[in-house]
Formats: C-alpha cells, structure tokens, sequence
C-alpha cells in the first residue's frame, strides 16, 4: 500500500474517533422548562445498603452524570432563592439538589462526586447531633468535616432544626408525627402539651439551631428544611420569629421565577428502588407542568 492511501485511511480513522467522541461527550441543548426550577432531595450516599434513603456513589454518580448529559444545569441555592424573589435570572432546565440530615456519608461518598463534577449543593443539618456525634464513627458529620464542605464553595448548610427531628407521641392512641410541628402526648401522665409550651418549644429550637450554625460556622442560616416535612401556620409563625425566611417541604412541584413564595417544593431522588431514568422522568414531568 503506497504511503499517500496509508495516510488517507488514518485520517478517515482518525475523523471517525473524533465524531465518535464528541457524540459521547455531547451535552443535549434541548430546552425542557425556563423559568422554574426542580429542587431534588437526597439524604445519604453509601456503598452499603443501610435504608430506603440511602443510594450507593454510583447511583447518585449515574443521575449527575445523566443531568448533564441532558443538557440540566446546577444552580445554587443562593440562586434559587434570588430567582425566585425576582433578583437574578436563572438558565433553562435548572436544577438544585439538595441533601437532608448532614449524615456522613454525604462527606465520605458524595461529595468526591459533587468536587468531581463541581456541582453547588445545599445539606440542611440537625444542629444537635454535630457534637453529639463527634467520633468517627458516627452517622453524622461533625464539626470540621462540616467546616471542609464549606470550604469547598460547593456546599451551603443550612438547618433542619436543632433537636426537633424525630417523632412524638401526639394523643392517648399513640400516633406518632413529628415532633416539630406537633403538640406532644405524655403517655404516663396522659396529658397533652400545652399550645404555649409548644410554641415555646418550637421556638427555642429553632433558635439554638441558627446560633449554633452562627456560632460554629458564620452562617447567618435563613433556611429550615422542615423534618419529615410536616408543617403547619404555628411552625412557620414561629420559625419567623426564630429568624428563618425559607421554608423546605417534601411537596411536590416546580419552583418559579419571581413568585415570591417562600416556600421550596422537591421532588424526591434519594429513594434507593429508584433510578437514574426514574428521576429524570419526574423532573420532566414536573418542570413540564404549567
């Protein structure tokens, strides 16, 4: 074979790896939604199967890495809450994810993935387990592991209360509801707690949680993601007076530009029996909603 076909054939070659590739590493322009943004909520990464909220890195890996591909763009929470108010513009198919509970597997396991695709996040911590799980073993991160996220300038904490994320008795038939946002049942004295008493509660909760996150960090926290997502009016009246804004649910719907709500609506990724193309349904179903 003379030398002149020798370098045609490895110039057509090497015009079908370049196509190739660029098929690979294309990212879709297709537009799904403007002007709204799809909030995401995640609780724990670990290569262990602990609970239903827990997915492995590669699960949480496989949805940014199909986000992306799809043409989705992160935003900040910073960015969704002036987009929002009606201060700044936020791009086409905008997404934020978030992470509930400040768990470490969130620093062991996710955040290699977020530095890695420098992706901005927002963790809503439980103020009274960051000392109280201090060891290295425990579920939680502590304080410096908190501190390194910070420093990334990825990673925004926020509060999800200081000691009020769990359940409660809530009458003499023993239901259970979260302790945030219900009056508490004494089931030896058999007597409820009094409305003042629980305003009182909730208040000095919520209080302690933005002094800690003042005190320890410099964050002027101004967001509460409620646990379990259960709310009422007296929650919100009260979280106000505490110095909260922003309001997190579990509820379902996009978030729109210059609404002015103050509430956050997500969708939930962080359930292990879900995929990557499950997620990704629910975000084009609701970013497509009018």
């Amino acid at each position: 074979m003379s030398k002149s076909k020798c370098l045609v054939i490895f110039f057509i070659i090497l015009l079908l790896f370049s196509s190739n590739l660029n098929c690979v590493n294309a990212k879709s322009e297709k537009i799904y939604y403007r002007n709204k943004i799809i909030v995401l909520t995640y609780h724990n990464v670990s290569p262990q199967k602990l609970t239903r909220l827990t997915i492995t890195p590669e699960r949480f890996e496989s949805d940014i890495m199909l986000l992306r591909e799809k043409g989705f763009n992160f935003v900040s929470l910073r960015q969704t809450i002036d987009a929002i108010n009606g201060k700044g513009k936020i791009p086409a198919n905008a997404v934020l994810i978030t992470f509930d509970d400040g768990l470490k597997g969130f620093y062991k396991h996710a955040m290699p993935i977020i530095k890695k695709y420098r992706i901005p996040t927002v963790n809503f911590v439980i103020t009274s387990r960051i000392k109280n799980n201090a060891t290295k073993d425990s579920i939680s991160m502590n304080t410096e592991e908190i501190k390194d996220v910070i420093s990334t300038g990825l990673v925004e904490i926020q509060s999800h209360t200081h000691a009020s994320h769990d359940y409660i008795y809530i009458n003499e038939n023993l239901d259970k509801r979260s302790k945030l946002a219900y009056r508490a049942y004494d089931p030896v004295k058999k007597t409820i707690e009094r409305q003042n008493d629980f305003e009182n509660r909730i208040y000095n909760d919520l209080v302690e949680s933005r002094k800690i996150l003042k005190d320890e960090f410099g964050i002027e926290s101004d967001t509460l993601c409620f646990p379990f997502g259960h709310y009422n009016k007296k929650v919100i009246d009260e979280a106000k007076k505490a110095g909260f804004k922003y309001f997190v649910t579990t509820e379902r719907a996009a978030n729109v530009l210059a609404s002015k709500s103050n509430k956050l609506y997500r969708l939930p990724a962080g359930y292990s029996d879900l995929s990557s193309k499950e997620v990704l349904n629910e975000i084009l179903k609701y970013g497509s909603l009018k």
